[in-house]
């Protein structure tokens, strides 16, 4: 019974929502800041960053304002380093061509190195595209059981 409770909620909440969480790989450039995100994100969950382009347990970006930005260095836009430490989302999430994450610093130098998205995106109608999908813990204890009790 509870499976099933537990199944019509996640019916409910994808066919109102019409999200589901998705991933992509953004290969970096030397010197970029900004890099475009694809149409259908929403929200930004996580940036894991890759040395080699493959593996990503090299580090999680943290994410970050324009505002705290300026006052950790008022000339963070020229600054380079290594590696991207934190992450903004630029824009507005869901508009085609235009929706950006800033990835900080910049890179000075770059060979193999990308980092993964991972992010809550739209689609465009509720369909069955959702039964392999996962959710993030927080989804589980703020939405799927109070539905699931409520129920």
């Amino acid at each position: 019974m509870v499976r099933s409770l537990t199944h019509a909620a996640d019916c409910i909440v994808k066919e109102s929502a019409e999200s589901y969480w998705a991933e992509t790989e953004i290969t970096l450039i030397q010197d970029g800041l900004y890099y475009s995100l694809p149409e259908g994100c929403i929200w930004v969950g996580a940036v894991l960053f890759s040395e080699d382009g493959t593996t990503y347990n090299d580090g999680v970006l943290h994410p970050t304002t324009f505002a705290h930005l300026d006052e950790l260095d008022p000339d963070w836009s020229a600054r380079t380093g290594t590696e991207p430490t934190h992450f903004v989302v630029y824009s507005a999430p869901g508009i085609p061509d235009y929706s950006k994450i800033l990835l900080w610093p910049a890179m000075s130098s770059v060979t193999a190195q990308t980092v993964k998205v991972r992010y809550l995106s739209c689609i465009p109608a509720a369909n069955i595209s959702f039964t392999a999908a996962t959710e993030m813990p927080w989804a589980v204890d703020e939405i799927y059981v109070p539905l699931v009790v409520g129920m």
